[in-house]
């Protein structure tokens, strides 16, 4: 027995030396590489690499080389980040030592190119495409997407009050800016400054802006621009990640939750996000914004196939929300009106916080669904195919006698059905062509039980058209030329004289663009003309009535004709090296038969009561302005930028500004981020922002209800904390927005007139991923 326990000890012994030997050996491997600039691959010093499966990492050196020693064979995680970058994670199945090249977006507001309909080689060699995303686009959790736009430069908001945000592009707004979300151009009821975005920035990976050549690619209404929002591919991963961000703000008390999931199911690649947001009365600096609650919730599935010969997708969102609008906006006579222009409160305000919403308010669902499927037929032609169906209904409720506000005042049902295909071909190595083509067919009805006419009537439209893109890479320069046709065919049942017309209106409509791009070592020249001709909508054809969101009468014209535009851009982007990145934009744009939002000398009186007045009108138009940005690390934990926009807007017929054009705007921050710890597990983040708004004074006093608010200046704050939990990130964001809870009007604030902007707000966002 003694012997047969010597003999087992020693197996025990040997057993154990070689267990452990083999322990030592498997995790002997390493990683290596560097760190570099996705855009122009420039070395990034001290970028952080952590691995949260054995919690190791490592900070590069001033050359943005990393190494990590002693780690195991198996599959692993790499969370790399960079002050003013766009934090990245990598999946890789470790076997072997292995160097790296790990890209990351450096200066994550300022990109040069953008994916185009889920395909990475139809970007437009000359536009001018900013973008947000990471840790910034996390700050701002539970704002519109107008807000999250907002912080680029070049766009600019206006606004109904607190909740309703549409955006503004070098002067453009409404019908000339198309919001596209993972290769859909939404489609809904957003005419009207009052309608803003049907769409939840909260999912969204990246929010960028196009401008220039929009139109080639995305229609005619992209006059303006584009707000691309775009969320990350769901990834071949076997594991489950996600994250969830909740988040509460003390103007309005809003609280809030965005949960996202991803995981590889079979050989399909599976992601899902849901989103709730739900706020009370917001707050001027003295007093409540009675009934400007508002409830939003939004999801979408993705499931999508993708390898390097073809790729599928499928994908549907919902999108829903509740509005509330100032009921002091809403007046019963011309007497009160008068009053209500003038008083520094509004009617109606009560010092008492609720969550309800009453009339007047808005109601709005919106459904997406999408199918697309891409091939690559050899090395030179890809062909991409897509249909997406969309239904907006839309629901306006005013304060109506004999209990009857529960009752809409506007009822309305859109139904859009889009077919895309669009093929590249690459028979060069610097030359590409796009071909493709589009059908819209459009149904808006009127849903019936309002007991009012229509402010809008029912119509059907029919728009094919057809575009194309060629490119030339020529060394330094790059070439590009676009051309676009679209035929719109309305079919319009306007009520007139109690009785129902058939009208149809007929629209040739198109672009043209020409731009280059001059590439130096440190510097980009980009120029653009474009001629763009748009035709009107039916809201500036057919509206006709009370639009109760803007508590304002709305009067089309039919005979509005096709607005001609040419518009010519200059894009400036130098890197100064240590001091900093220099990035600016000089546009002017000549606009015949411009179609503009004329308010009418008095307030009008209907037996729904007295509400300021407003025609569509055509005239000529003179555009131009400059918007820039200056980003520099004034040291390597510490960033200062600053962007800047100035816009003028001439009537060139009555030779006067055009109301509504935003004033003189800058904003200057200084960004502080400091590491915690070696490899950047922890760190704390703060800045501090200053936000001036001028005063417009270009605008004659006689053309608007009152005089242009006087200018102000904002002061922000942000704090932010980053650590890991059970080997996951975690980060908290504090933010204050009016730190010292000024009093304002905005200019751009359509309900400027009646009541004062929002005072204070402190918002709080806790993030986990996993």
């Amino acid at each position: 027995m003694s012997i047969n326990l010597k003999i087992l000890r020693v197996y025990i012994t040997i057993f154990c030396f070689l267990f452990s030997w083999s322990i030592f050996g498997q995790c002997s491997l390493s990683i290596k590489g560097t760190a570099q600039d996705q855009n122009h691959h420039e070395l990034l010093p001290y970028a952080t690499i952590f691995i949260p499966e054995v919690s190791k990492g490592a900070v590069a050196d001033e050359k943005g080389n990393f190494r990590i020693d002693s780690l195991c064979p198996g599959l692993i995680h790499l969370e790399v980040s960079h002050i003013g970058c766009e934090s990245r994670s990598f999946y890789l199945n470790l076997l072997r030592d292995t160097t790296l090249i790990l890209l990351l977006e450096h200066h994550e507001e300022v990109l040069s190119e953008v994916t185009i309909l889920d395909h990475n080689h139809q970007h437009s060699m000359s536009q001018s495409v900013y973008s947000i995303g990471g840790d910034k686009l996390k700050q701002l959790k539970g704002y519109t997407l107008a807000d999250i736009a907002a912080a680029l430069p070049g766009v600019d908001i206006i606004k109904t009050g607190s909740n309703v945000t549409k955006p503004i592009i070098q002067g453009l707004s409404g019908n000339r800016i198309a919001v596209v979300s993972d290769g859909v151009i939404l489609e809904s009821q957003q005419w009207g400054i009052d309608h803003a975005p049907e769409i939840s920035g909260d999912g969204a990976d990246k929010v960028s802006v196009i401008k220039s050549s929009a139109p080639i690619l995305y229609g005619t209404q992209a006059m303006g621009g584009v707000i691309l929002v775009e969320s990350a591919k769901p990834i071949l991963d076997p594991h489950l990640h996600g994250d969830v961000t909740s988040f509460f703000q003390s103007n309005g008390n809003a609280i809030g939750l965005n949960a996202r999931l991803q995981k590889q199911v079979a050989d399909l690649a599976v992601r899902g996000n849901v989103a709730f947001k739900k706020m009370g009365d917001q707050k001027t600096d003295s007093y409540f914004l009675n009934n400007t609650g508002a409830e939003e919730y939004a999801g979408n599935i993705k499931v999508g196939k993708y390898d390097e010969k073809q790729s599928w997708e499928i994908q549907g969102s919902y999108f829903s929300q509740n509005l509330g609008i100032l009921r002091g906006a809403h007046i019963g006579n011309i007497n009160d009106l008068k009053e209500a222009l003038l008083r520094p409160v509004p009617f109606f305000t009560e010092e008492a916080f609720s969550y309800e919403i009453d009339a007047p308010s808005q109601s709005v669902g919106h459904l997406t669904t999408k199918a697309q499927y891409s091939k690559h037929f050899g090395d030179e032609n890809f062909l991409s195919v897509s249909y997406n169906f969309q239904n907006n209904r839309r629901r306006e409720f005013d304060v109506r006698r004999a209990g009857r506000s529960d009752i809409p005042i506007v009822d309305l049902n859109l139904a859009s059905h889009v077919f895309n295909a669009s093929w590249e071909r690459n028979k060069q190595a610097n030359q590409t062509t796009v071909l493709g083509l589009q059908y819209k067919f459009q149904n808006n009805t009127n849903v019936a039980g309002t007991g009012s006419l229509p402010l809008i009537p029912d119509y059907l439209s029919f728009i094919p058209a057809i575009f194309a893109q060629h490119k030339w890479e020529l060394g330094k320069l790059n070439l590009e030329f676009g051309a676009r046709y679209e035929n719109y065919l309305y079919k319009v049942y306007p009520i007139r004289n109690n009785s129902v017309q058939d009208e149809q209106k007929q629209f040739h409509a198109g672009a043209l663009n020409v731009g280059l791009n001059y590439i130096l070592e440190k510097t980009s020249i980009k120029g653009d003309i474009s001629f763009i001709a748009r035709a009107p909508m039916i809201n500036e054809l057919f509206n006709s009535g009370l639009h109760q969101g803007i508590a304002a009468l709305e009067f089309g014209d039919p005979n509005l004709d096709l607005e001609k535009s040419i518009k010519s851009t200059v894009d400036l982007s130098h890197n100064l090296g240590k001091a900093g990145t220099i990035l600016a934009t000089v546009y002017l744009q000549r606009v015949n038969n411009f179609i503009y939002f004329v308010p009418q000398p008095e307030p009008q009186l209907t037996v729904r009561g007295a509400f300021l007045a407003y025609n569509y009108q055509n005239t000529n138009a003179l555009i131009g302005g400059f918007d820039g940005m200056y980003v520099v690390n004034i040291h390597k934990n510490i960033e200062w930028s600053t962007k800047a926009a100035y816009i003028r807007a001439r009537n060139t017929i009555l030779k006067d500004e055009i109301v509504f054009t935003p004033p003189f705007r800058a904003t200057t921050s200084l960004n502080y981020d400091l590491a915690l710890s070696k490899i950047k597990s922890r760190s704390l983040a703060s800045k501090i922002a200053l936000a001036y708004s001028g005063r417009q004074s270009n605008v004659d006093p006689s053309s608007d209800f009152q005089l242009a608010p006087d200018a102000y200046t904002l002061v922000n704050l942000h704090i932010g904390y980053n650590a890991t939990l059970f080997a996951n990130q975690v980060k908290i964001e504090l933010q204050i927005l009016n730190l010292f809870n000024k009093e304002y009007r905005d200019y751009l604030n359509r309900l400027r007139y009646f009541a004062n902007d929002l005072g204070r707000n402190i918002s709080l966002n806790v993030n986990y991923k996993f």
